[in-house]
């Protein structure tokens, strides 16, 4: 889902999602967070004083959400789709 076709049942379903995505903000904290500070999921708890495994849900929300594998994936089709801002 990370290339937007021309499909227009495509770009319903992505939009959605974008939607669903804005009004989960733990997640899209979490991802400018590492987007701009360059940070990993563990380095991210540990100053957050929280588990990783916290942090892993949240990356499987978002890469569910996105349709990508990879957290560097997640990251630039959350850029891409304009959900975090470039530092």
């Amino acid at each position: 889902m990370s290339d937007f076709s021309s499909d227009p049942v495509e770009h319903k379903i992505h939009d959605e999602m974008i939607s669903r995505f804005s009004a989960a903000s733990p997640v899209k904290k979490m991802l400018q967070r590492m987007y701009s500070e360059k940070l990993t999921l563990a380095e991210l708890a540990s100053l957050n004083g929280c588990k990783v495994s916290t942090y892993d849900k949240h990356m499987r929300s978002a890469k569910r959400m996105l349709g990508t594998r990879t957290v560097a994936g997640t990251l630039a089709a959350a850029l891409k789709a304009g959900l975090i801002e470039d530092a």
